[in-house]
């Protein structure tokens, strides 16, 4: 993983100990468009499965994205996640500094 320049290695940590466990991640993208380019993701809000949808257009700066880059791999599923989790908490600059049990929650609905 690679952090971009926002200050969420609280939230990408999370992140990073889920992919652990591909299965794990894979539960929260329920749905994807490939014509419009949506993405469907189940996060959690006070314990309760929530809904968000994001678009697969990424803020950049250049030819790189801003924030979350792909994995080696080659992967996006990080990018695409952060977005996500950035329309959760209102915008990408409320993500600067947390707490790594709220991400927990946030991405699990299990409680910190």
């Amino acid at each position: 993983m690679k952090q971009g320049g926002l200050g969420d290695c609280w939230w990408l940590s999370v992140a990073s100990a889920l992919a652990e466990h591909p299965d794990r991640i894979k539960k929260i993208f329920k749905n994807y468009d490939q014509a419009k380019g949506v993405y469907e993701m189940e996060m959690f809000s006070q314990g309760l499965p929530t809904k968000v949808v994001i678009d697969d257009r990424l803020p950049v700066r250049g030819s790189s994205p801003t924030f979350a880059q792909q994995s080696a791999n080659g992967a996006w599923w990080l990018p695409l996640l952060e977005k996500a989790a950035a329309k959760y908490w209102g915008t990408y600059e409320k993500m600067n500094g947390g707490n790594e049990g709220e991400a927990w929650f946030q991405l699990t609905g299990y409680p910190w």
